[in-house]
């Protein structure tokens, strides 16, 4: 980003960390945002009278817009520009915060949930962006990805420790709260660390938005979400889930031909083509359905079996949080010496290892022998994967299009988490057979495990296609 209040020198080194401090800050408190509800909605259900079949739409809401908005939001962010967006995100993300833990209804609550989903589609991607292109060294770009990197798999652990504990000592309204004076801090803090967005005739706004591809490839995605997180409720045999899928296919398909003709795609479809940004979106996605799949797989082992409650759990996931902070430490560095390729590689070796031990899980299964060397592979797994999967799926796109390739990197891993949670929990019900007694519950569980074995070997093969080489990444021009 270049404008009149760039910095030079020692000031701009010291400036780009406190805006990276700032944007991943942002990023932490999105992450415990989509976690921490879990925590907290049997209480939100309880007291606002949401049906059993109705509940699921507290997260089902965000996720939607949060999923189907993303690459729209992220080609926003390079017209518009990435500083604004990421503001206007903030602001309507602590707008949305507010408004739910006002919320007085289902339908307030599950109102407010959309605005929140939306607001994350324009901000994620262009906080990303804005560390994509903040800082221009390779070396220092890897770092700072580290770093963004290991924020996420704290925020994914906090928040489900936070949302127990808060929900249960200031009520459900305060997880929502707590968003409200960060988002304020946010918004102060933002124009004076971060600079100001690039003025040229390309930016003006509106003036290279690709409406058709917009509206093709939201539609599609909104379907999709749509169908992988109700598919497990209304039935993958269903007239609903078979409709919303061709639907799906059709406006992909359509969306693939609006590119190719568009003047100015929404996504340039020259980065698709690009072995490295390909292959880290796929490892973006694996890692995502792994790290959700698979955490609400292990999250119904510990409380059904092992009768762990909500802050036992959460202290347990800890171990696997210190393993993810320093994995995704180690990954940066160590992508500069070996590439992406082997750091990935051994990521998703890491996750499948992990998931094989999990599938062994007893009936009378101890953390020590049963979860505790799962956890440490699946954090430091989790990573690598991550951390090799994020610079990858930045490669080769130029800065004016580093917001689609950031909105296409952060849908990957979205759509994956929904994927992951509806392919394990479906493996999981289809083994548990009629009887739910302890015995039936751990085939369940281990049958799902096994499962998750399987998407990391699919990641394998995704890293396995990456260049041998580091990757580079260009920064003049335009696709």
């Amino acid at each position: 980003m270049s404008g009149n209040l760039t910095p030079t020198g020692r000031d701009a080194t010291r400036r780009d960390w406190f805006a990276l401090a700032l944007l991943c800050s942002a990023f932490l408190v999105v992450v415990l945002g989509s976690t921490i509800v879990f925590a907290a909605a049997p209480m939100m259900a309880a007291e606002l009278g949401f049906a059993d079949d109705t509940i699921q739409w507290i997260f089902a809401a965000a996720a939607l817009p949060a999923g189907g908005l993303l690459i729209l939001g992220g080609r926003l962010a390079d017209i518009l520009g990435r500083r604004r967006m990421f503001m206007t995100g903030t602001l309507l993300f602590t707008v949305s915060s507010t408004m739910a833990g006002f919320a007085w209804s289902d339908i307030a609550l599950i109102a407010a949930r959309i605005l929140q989903g939306s607001s994350v589609a324009l901000l994620t991607p262009a906080a990303l962006a804005l560390v994509s292109t903040v800082f221009t060294s390779e070396q220092k770009r890897n770092k700072a990805l580290g770093i963004w990197s290991m924020i996420g798999g704290v925020g994914a652990t906090v928040g489900l420790l936070v949302g127990g504990v808060a929900s249960e000592a200031l009520g459900w309204r305060s997880i929502f709260f707590l968003n409200v004076p960060i988002g304020i801090g946010t918004l102060v803090v933002a124009p004076l660390v971060i600079s100001a967005d690039r003025r040229s005739e390309s930016s003006v706004p509106g003036s290279r938005l690709d409406f058709a591809g917009a509206v093709t490839i939201t539609g599609a995605l909104l379907s999709l979400v749509y169908v992988v997180t109700e598919g497990p409720q209304v039935g993958w045999a269903s007239t609903e889930t078979f409709g919303l899928t061709a639907l799906a296919v059709v406006l992909f398909a359509a969306f693939i031909i609006v590119e190719i003709r568009a003047v100015t795609p929404l996504v340039p479809l020259v980065m698709l083509r690009q072995r490295a940004l390909a292959a880290g979106n796929v490892i973006m996605l694996v890692a995502g359905a792994a790290v959700d799949g698979l955490l609400l797989v292990l999250t119904l082992y510990a409380q059904e079996v092992l009768n762990y409650t909500a802050i036992e759990y959460g202290l347990a996931l800890a171990v696997m949080t210190v393993a993810s902070i320093a994995a995704s430490y180690a990954a940066q560095h160590f992508i500069g010496r070996i590439g992406v390729r082997r750091v990935a590689c051994a990521g998703m070796v890491l996750i499948g290892a992990a998931c094989i031990l999990l599938s062994t899980v007893r009936v009378n299964g101890t953390f020590l022998e049963d979860l505790l060397p799962a956890l440490v592979l699946f954090g430091l797994g989790m990573g690598a994967s991550y951390v090799a999967g994020s610079i990858a799926s930045l490669s080769g796109a130029s800065e004016d299009d580093s917001g689609a390739a950031s909105g296409l990197q952060t849908t990957s891993f979205t759509v994956g988490n929904a994927l992951g949670v509806a392919f394990l929990s479906t493996v999981a019900s289809a083994c548990l057979g009629p009887v739910r007694e302890l015995g039936a519950l751990t085939t369940g569980y281990r049958a799902a495990f096994s499962a998750a074995a399987l998407l990391a070997a699919a990641g394998l093969i995704a890293a396995l296609a990456l260049p041998a080489t580091k990757s580079k990444r260009k920064l003049s021009g335009s696709q």
